[in-house]
């Protein structure tokens, strides 16, 4: 504990990081709470042959490719970073200022085993933030070459075929050069943080099982406290609206011909993300599909913070990596708890053929929408 006390009584002051915006791929620089990180050039390479390395070590460790390419698929998401930020380091150039990609010495593994004052609390972060939207990004493309290639090549062999086609740098583009902002003081709780980080970095070859079930089902242990408190905020300002717009959404994928069993499978798709154990084909989270073409806004005035819920596809592709997550435990969230009551949605869609989407939304969210309590804006 010696580390954390020490780092969150003001060591390193800058480790309040939040939300990073990247470009896919990384890019020549990342944005962490309004500061600029700018990195090195062929960062995105660099992560590119870190997570490759990672992913056939933990294939071969492991046997992942005996079931296929289901484990592979759910192991080169999020659950991959543990093991690039326990192996590798970001570090910041004393010439250039930009920040750099390298493996680790043993020793600096050493150190933070131990829980030492050597450790860039900063740079493990900004690493685990760049991992994280890097293996967003690419899960899908990394899976496939490690589960064709891993029985036949090496690490190496695999990225140096790889990586320069994912990678490929985008044209600069020059921008007026903006204040850099104040570091931002440490959150209350960041002492909490740091020893759960620092736990997770020790915790052993079942760590990234773990990750990959936490991936899943609570992908917003992993933010910043003030992020896991917006997202409780804006679940319970936007219940009655995600309630009504997964009712619009099963009332629409019923279809013209209401029949029991279709009207039942339409109400699991609005509500619920992938329920199957088997099925990997989910988003952190696991939120209805319908929720990925929408974008979690808030407008803070002197009355208080208003959340809405906006259907902007555009938008929503262009998120930052937090951002979805809290978009996908809001709607995740607001759906299961909306679907907590007696009312039968699916019996309601066969019996009542006849009524709008708005008017079946009326009646079985109405234990979500009080009547005294404003519609929010979707």
């Amino acid at each position: 504990y010696s580390f954390c006390t020490l780092l969150v009584g003001g060591i390193m002051l800058v480790v309040a990081l939040t939300a990073v915006v990247l470009a896919a791929p990384l890019g020549d620089n990342i944005k962490v709470s309004g500061k600029g990180y700018k990195l090195s050039e062929g960062v995105d390479g660099a992560m590119c042959k870190a997570v490759v390395a990672e992913m056939v070590e933990e294939v071969r460790k492991h046997d992942l490719k005996r079931d296929g390419e289901e484990e592979i698929f759910d192991t080169a998401g999020m659950a991959i970073c543990l093991g690039v930020v326990r192996n590798y380091a970001m570090e910041k150039r004393e010439k250039s200022g930009r920040w750099g990609l390298r493996r680790k010495t043993d020793a600096e593994k050493q150190v933070e085993e131990e829980g030492g004052l050597g450790v860039d609390f900063e740079g493990m972060l900004l690493l685990k933030e760049a991992c994280f939207k890097f293996a967003d990004e690419l899960q899908q493309e990394v899976s496939e070459v490690v589960y064709k290639k891993v029985s036949v090549a090496t690490a190496e062999e695999i990225s140096k075929e790889f990586c320069p086609g994912v990678t490929k740098p985008k044209k600069k583009v020059k921008k007026k050069t903006a204040k850099k902002a104040a570091a931002a003081a440490p959150e209350p709780d960041m002492m909490q943080q740091c020893q759960k980080f620092m736990n997770e970095m020790q915790g052993g070859d079942g760590s990234m099982y773990d990750m990959i079930k936490q991936d899943r089902d609570a992908p917003e242990t992993t933010l910043p406290q003030s992020d896991q408190q917006e997202i409780a905020s804006a679940e319970a300002s936007l219940r009655c609206s995600v309630c009504k717009i997964a009712v619009a959404t099963a009332h629409s994928l019923s279809g013209s011909r209401r029949d029991e069993a279709r009207a039942s499978e339409a109400v699991q798709s609005a509500f619920f993300g992938v329920t199957d154990n088997e099925n990997m084909d989910y988003k952190p989270g696991n939120p209805p599909e319908w929720s990925q073409d929408y974008v979690l806004a808030r407008k803070k005035s002197k009355k208080g913070t208003a959340w809405s819920l906006r259907r902007s596809p555009s938008q929503a592709e262009e998120l930052s990596y937090t951002d979805k997550i809290k978009r996908n435990v809001v709607v995740a969230q607001a759906c299961r708890r909306s679907f907590e009551t007696d009312a039968d949605l699916g019996e309601m869609i066969v019996l009542h053929a006849d009524w709008s989407s708005d008017s079946l939304g009326d009646a079985f969210c109405k234990h979500v929408c009080p009547k005294a309590t404003p519609q929010d804006e979707l």
